[in-house]
């Protein structure tokens, strides 16, 4: 047996819950690795200490202590300066892109032309790869494969929204209700 797997039975063990496979297993593990059988012996102290403690209760006086030292705290600043930057951003990415948009550098149509011949190119494709799976007899999985992506692109969605979540409270603060 690993000490590793020796100190995670520990605590069964003290307790007696252990198989009594389990329980000679640790046992012997315990008489030949001295640095187990210390690990042991120094749980068992720690917890015969804390089993002979009482509970432990804050003064009488706690709350209206931390309360008074909140109420001495200064106030935070507001944060109106970060919405400030993000309508400067936000006006100088509009100039930026009428800019590049006058001077002929960017081209709204030609990009929208683009983006609607790849779309276009992707649905052959994927009737094409349809076709195909669908005459070797794979549309089982591919429809597996589809289901995998949809679960992993839900995951994604589920991450951003508390990311985003996290994102947008740095951004304008604690919202308070």
């Amino acid at each position: 047996m690993k000490c590793s797997a020796c100190r995670d039975l520990l605590s069964a063990y003290a307790e007696g819950t252990l198989s009594h496979g389990a329980a000679a297993h640790v046992q012997a593990h315990l008489d030949g690795c001295i640095g187990c059988r210390t690990f042991a012996e120094e749980m068992m102290v720690v917890e015969h200490r804390l089993a002979r403690m009482s509970e432990l209760e804050p003064r009488a006086d706690f709350t209206h202590l931390v309360m008074a030292a909140v109420a001495r705290m200064p106030a935070p600043a507001p944060r109106r300066s970060r919405m400030m930057w993000l309508g400067v951003y936000d006006l100088l990415a509009w100039a930026v892109a009428i800019m590049l948009t006058a001077t002929g550098v960017l081209r709204w149509k030609t990009l929208a032309a683009d983006g609607g011949l790849l779309l276009g190119k992707f649905a052959v494709s994927a009737d094409g790869l349809y076709r195909v799976a669908d005459h070797f007899h794979l549309t089982t999985f591919a429809l597996a494969g589809g289901l995998v992506e949809g679960a992993v692109l839900l995951l994604f969605l589920y991450a951003g929204r508390h990311y985003l979540a996290r994102v947008q409270s740095a951004i304008f603060g604690a919202q308070t209700t």
